[in-house]
């Protein structure tokens, strides 16, 4: 199980930073993210937490997208709290997944 006290503040995100990393087959993301959008004639902003699973070896760039599940969060300390509570469920729940990781060394042998 993730330990939240071990995870970087929300501040961390509030600022631009990006929280990465894996537990046990589960690699994970979190960062700010924001889109653009017209209302009522009027330009808006929504801004909100992503939060990312994808399995292991590879980085979240080089994961095949259907491989990446996404969820979005408020953007808050209260969303960052629930995006933890959303990774430790992905964990449980998909945990048959994440102990099939591949071993990386295996996968560059055979693209030989």
């Amino acid at each position: 199980m993730l330990d939240r006290n071990e995870l970087l503040p929300f501040n961390f995100l509030a600022y631009g930073g990006k929280l990465t990393g894996d537990h046990k087959g589960m690699r994970y993301f979190l960062k700010k993210n924001e889109r653009k959008y017209e209302e009522n004639g009027e330009e808006k902003k929504e801004v909100y937490l992503s939060a990312y699973v994808w399995p292991e070896p590879l980085s979240f760039e080089k994961t095949a997208p259907d491989k990446i599940t996404e969820e979005r969060f408020e953007f808050s300390a209260a969303g960052r709290e629930q995006a933890i509570d959303w990774l430790c469920a992905q964990y449980e729940s998909r945990r048959d997944e994440w102990g099939s990781v591949p071993n990386l060394t295996e996968i560059y042998k055979n693209k030989k």
